[in-house]
């Protein structure tokens, strides 16, 4: 099996079944373990510490896909799909309970399981890219240029709005720094920083517009106010490159491989509290929807 490739558990006692997901699978470019039932796949699992993501069938000799899920959650957070041969409200309920992430009733479209890998490793994999990029973003420095601004930049300036020619203190800043084309202005709403685009270091400019209707500034809210920006500075971005050398020096890490590995287990509470939010969402989801067959108020569930 390829080191590159992410390791995917498959875990079925009819070997068709089995066959069907890995051929999906493979084609995917995943590298597939097989187990033919419960006790064989824990023996793999503690084997492999490198396995992404497990698909569990529940009805197996030797030891059922619950057990499975209660050994695997002792020791680990590593994603879980249940396959199932039947529909059953509290056979999900049971898996989301236990940990499982994702829940598919057989017969199934193998590439509708395929899409739902690929959510749940979107979902993991987000949370450590957004702990890169914030990291990257800490090691970025900026550099003082005579142009004018674009998306990208960081930039310094002050403002001041007035409302009926009478100066507004909620709508006056100075020496404020964004980055354009990621943070907000200050004042929400009104996208008067894409009115800095363009601006060089020394300009100011004016400009009319109307507060949104639902602007948190309320007694302002549907009315006019004449905006002066003055830019002060406007300084490019130095994003490093995640090289093997830049991670050593900047994060004693000896390759980018190792360092994404070690963000990884930096952030795995992040993605457990994700993953457990995801679960008690389908959990609610599961109850509040039963309230129109049981006729229990909505109320009453919500709390359960």
């Amino acid at each position: 099996i390829s080191m590159n490739k992410l390791k995917i558990l498959v875990v079925d006692d009819e070997s068709r079944m089995r066959k069907l997901v890995r051929d999906f699978l493979e084609k995917q470019n995943f590298a597939v373990l097989e187990a033919g039932d419960g006790s064989e796949a824990l023996d793999i699992f503690f084997d492999n510490q490198d396995i992404a993501l497990i698909i569990l069938d529940v009805m197996m000799p030797k030891m059922d896909g619950w057990q499975v899920c209660r050994e695997v959650r002792g020791c680990s957070e590593v994603p879980i799909i249940m396959l199932t041969a039947r529909s059953d409200e509290r056979d999900e309920l049971q898996g989301f309970e236990l940990g499982v992430d994702e829940y598919i009733s057989k017969p199934f479209s193998p590439k509708i399981l395929v899409a739902r890998v690929k959510a749940i490793r979107r979902r993991t994999n987000q949370v450590i890219d957004d702990k890169i990029a914030e990291q990257l973003e800490s090691e970025t420095t900026y550099t003082d240029v005579d142009r004018e601004a674009q998306k990208g930049d960081k930039v310094t300036f002050s403002y001041s709005g007035t409302s009926g020619g009478l100066s507004v203190d909620d709508f006056t800043g100075s020496d404020y720094s964004m980055t354009l084309g990621k943070d907000a202005f200050p004042v929400a709403g009104t996208g008067l920083d894409e009115e800095l685009c363009g601006m060089v270091a020394g300009q100011t400019k004016v400009i009319t517009i109307t507060l949104p209707e639902n602007s948190k500034y309320s007694d302002y809210a549907g009315k006019r106010v004449v905006f002066e920006l003055t830019m002060s500075y406007v300084q490019q971005a130095n994003v490093p490159m995640l090289t093997d050398a830049f991670v050593k020096s900047a994060f004693n890490c000896e390759t980018v491989d190792s360092y994404k590995a070690h963000v990884k287990n930096d952030v795995s509470g992040t993605i457990e509290t994700k993953i457990t939010e995801a679960k008690n969402e389908a959990i609610l989801t599961q109850l509040l929807d039963k309230c129109k067959v049981t006729g229990y108020p909505e109320e009453f569930l919500a709390q359960q």
